[in-house]
């Protein structure tokens, strides 16, 4: 570790600095829920959250899991002393009221400052899985994830951290470990619980499998169980409506019954990837496979991308293969489209905390309206499940 500080001091500084420049000037709402979490705990020196952010925030619902909160809050408790409670107050209710006031750039820095460690550390463990440089500053300051992760300021950048730990743990031989990983993972956001299969399919024996399975379970039974007592956990974060997403996309058969295209592509999947001989290699090209598959079959949330971008990058590094260039590229522009599509909260609007005269603008997609926004989003989904259907094959040929 202190070679690679010694070596990539510089990077990470300019990264750091970046991030933190980043996350001041920008501010999307949904940022508010982390914010909320933290203070309705520092506050009222109550845990329950999900009942406590009613008293400080009423409009805003706390719909994630436990850890998704209490993971931020050790980083909020030591920045505390820098928070301003009028300005807390304000962020969480009317936070427009603040756009061009310094107090408010800083109670974002102080929000988002938990996100920075996790972005700068998935970049490290890049390097330790890859020893490339050019991973490093790809990831470091490719616009992706400092549109997700500090401008936007979602908290995938969590369950990313610990499945790409998972796999560097799983390379060094730490199964047990790599399972754990993956379980605190699945404990802030489902979806690295879809690669659990790959980790058990890696053991040596059924006892193997039965402690990895348990091991995997262990973060989300300790943070979840304490939480089922409280009715607002239970109504708005247990079963949130964002989980049954990979349900939707299915195919009618008869007298009303349907084909659920997501858990049968799934089955699919597992049922090959346990019938094959494995290797380390085919869980990092199962893991592909799956996320590509249920974002190019799903209404997904742009930023959930943000979960593969680290194994395409550990996989594909360097490659001069047309095919995947081309599918990468179209990866890439079929994002950007979809970006645009969304409300301007997401793009332009951003950056009302410094240009408040932002704030009311309308942006690209308000303005084509309902119709032909549909009609882009249809074209630019095609795209980008085109191209990941491709990298897919050539990953199975």
């Amino acid at each position: 570790m202190k070679n690679f500080l010694k070596r990539f001091w510089a990077i990470l500084l300019i990264g750091l600095i970046l991030r933190i420049l980043l996350a001041s000037i920008t501010f999307h709402p949904d940022v508010r829920s982390t914010a909320l979490a933290s203070g309705a705990v520092l506050q009222t020196k109550n845990f329950d959250f999900y009942g406590q952010s009613k008293c400080v925030a009423p409009n805003e619902t706390l719909d994630d899991l436990p850890l998704s909160y209490l993971i931020s809050l050790p980083v909020h408790f030591i920045e505390r002393p820098l928070v301003n409670s009028q300005t807390e107050y304000a962020f969480l209710n009317h936070q427009n009221t603040l756009y061009g006031n310094p107090s408010l750039w800083l109670y974002l820095l102080y929000t988002k400052l938990p996100l920075i460690i996790f972005d700068l550390s998935v970049g490290v463990l890049l390097f330790f899985i890859t020893k490339s440089k050019r991973v490093l500053i790809f990831w470091l300051f490719n616009p992706f994830t400092l549109w997700a992760t500090i401008a936007i300021g979602q908290f995938d950048i969590y369950p990313t951290f610990f499945a790409v730990l998972s796999f560097l743990l799983l390379q060094k031989g730490r199964l047990n470990w790599a399972a754990l990983a993956l379980g605190i993972g699945g404990a802030i956001k489902s979806g690295p619980f879809l690669l659990l299969p790959f980790l058990l399919g890696t053991a040596k024996s059924w006892k193997e499998r039965l402690l990895v399975l348990g091991l995997a379970s262990v973060p989300y039974l300790l943070t979840v169980t304490p939480y089922l007592w409280s009715p607002s956990f239970r109504q708005d974060a247990l079963f949130a409506p964002q989980l049954s997403k990979i349900l939707f996309t299915s195919l009618p058969i008869s007298g009303g019954a349907a084909l659920l295209i997501v858990p049968t592509v799934l089955v699919f999947i597992y049922i090959y990837y346990l019938s094959k001989r494995r290797d380390l290699d085919d869980f990092l090209n199962f893991a592909i496979i799956t996320l590509l598959m249920i974002l190019s079959l799903t209404h997904f949330h742009l930023q959930w991308f943000l979960w593969v971008i680290p194994f395409l990058l550990i996989k594909f590094r360097g490659t001069r293969e047309p095919g995947i260039i081309l599918s990468l590229i179209g990866i890439k522009i079929s994002l950007i489209g979809m970006l645009l599509l969304f409300d301007s909260s997401l793009s332009i609007k951003l950056f009302s905390p410094i240009i408040p005269s932002l704030d009311p603008m309308v942006g690209f997609a308000e303005s084509l309206g309902p119709e032909r926004v549909t009609f882009f989003r249809n074209i630019f989904a095609s795209l980008f499940a085109g191209s990941n259907f491709y990298l897919i094959w050539k990953i199975l040929k």
